[in-house]
């Protein structure tokens, strides 16, 4: 496979710009991409295309019975592929786009193969990402750009030496600051669980939660 790479600077918005054209139009082709989040880079497909999903899972060499979360632009993406009640709105309101995942129950245009039961949904604050969700009007696949069991890549050349050639689209923007992958919280259980501790401090979200009052009839 020839993979098309594109290195640009965040900086550089029109370049950018085309990047997240290119971007879009392969996720709509059934194509796998590589791309920056504000925590790794990640791998990305149209999560509704089983077929393209299932190459993730055989490029990672990922458990099937593993599920994969997405990144979708808004919460309006969010609603139309997964059951965001209030406690949900309320959290994505407070704290995205950020490395903030939620799981929720999902609706039927998400696959099987993404997820059996829920599914775990968040907005990043890299505009990249959330760009290519937007034009592609897609939820992404948003797992690490990593062999399972591997450490997740944050720097441009390993991105390159691991996924050139394995990828159809390769969007490089230099080396990203290392940080854990985005916080996960649970929200189909009242309390919401932490599942996963990342960038965005539990502490805070359980603040958050404090504040919200949900309306009665």
């Amino acid at each position: 496979m020839k993979t098309k790479i594109l290195r640009i600077s965040l900086r550089e918005r029109e370049k950018a710009a085309k990047a997240v054209e290119l971007a879009a139009k392969a996720i709509l082709d059934g194509q796998i991409i590589a791309y920056p989040t504000e925590t790794t880079y990640g791998l990305g497909a149209d999560a509704t295309n089983e077929a393209a999903v299932k190459k993730i899972f055989e490029l990672k060499v990922r458990d099937a019975d593993r599920a994969m979360p997405i990144i979708v632009s808004d919460l309006r993406m969010a609603k139309e592929f997964a059951e965001v009640g209030p406690v949900a709105e309320h959290l994505a309101n407070a704290f995205m786009p950020g490395p903030l995942t939620l799981i929720v129950d999902k609706k039927k245009g998400i696959p099987d193969i993404v997820s059996r039961h829920g599914i775990a949904f968040r907005i990043p604050s890299n505009y990249i990402a959330r760009g290519i969700a937007s034009q592609a009007n897609k939820p992404l696949i948003a797992t690490s750009a990593n062999i399972s069991g591997q450490p997740p890549v944050v720097k441009e050349a390993d991105l390159i030496i691991q996924f050139d050639t394995k990828v159809n689209l390769i969007i490089a923007t230099g080396d990203l600051i290392s940080m854990p992958p985005s916080t996960v919280v649970d929200v189909r259980t009242l309390p919401p669980k932490l599942l996963r501790q990342g960038p965005m401090p539990f502490s805070e979200i359980e603040a958050e939660l404090r504040k919200f009052a949900p309306a009665t009839p």
